[in-house]
């Protein structure tokens, strides 16, 4: 296994990067990719426009696995949203993972997230993912306690598919050394 030093994780820090690196993983594993955020001028996540003129904001991408289409939402995390020891949980924005439901159900084509945990001991480092109808109704929580944003919230447990963040790593550190 690789080591990482601190500041070759912090330069990955940014989500575009995370969310570039496991889509590269991905095609890596026999997925075709669809990247929908715009990494470029204005840096600004396309929209889905329906019908009735609303807009949401579409997930980071989707994949094609067997016939299969999905959506993906990435989150990259360098500690964990709350530690109810033992716990360790995860999460986002609850208006971010609404609108990823609404996506499901007025598409039909199911939803990914995928949280990347590269912070902290070798054990809390991992890559978690689910699709958002499979997960239980999550925990809600504050972001702290002067702010009214909410978050959805699962303790890590919860997730069917887990892995060590370590392989991406190598793999973002394989893609850099070529660049």
């Amino acid at each position: 296994m690789l080591a990482f030093s601190e500041e070759f994780v912090s330069n990955l820090d940014s989500g575009q990067d995370w969310e570039k690196y496991l889509f590269s993983w991905l095609r890596t594993k026999g997925c075709y990719t669809i990247t929908t955020h715009q990494y470029g001028l204005l840096d600004e996540a396309p929209y889905i426009h329906c019908p009735d003129g609303t807009k949401l904001p579409q997930p980071d991408g989707m994949i094609s696995y067997k016939s299969e289409l999905s959506f993906i939402e990435v989150k990259h995390k360098t500690e964990y949203l709350v530690r109810d020891y033992p716990i360790l949980k995860t999460g986002l924005d609850l208006i971010s993972f609404r609108n990823m439901q609404r996506i499901k159900d007025i598409t039909g084509i199911p939803v990914w997230l995928y949280f990347i945990h590269t912070g902290g001991e070798e054990e809390n480092r991992f890559i978690l993912a689910q699709e958002i109808d499979e997960l239980p109704a999550p925990e809600r929580s504050f972001t702290d306690s002067t702010s009214d944003s909410q978050l959805a919230v699962w303790p890590i447990s919860v997730f069917k598919n887990k892995g060590s963040s370590d392989k991406l790593l190598e793999f973002a550190f394989e893609q850099l050394a070529e660049q």
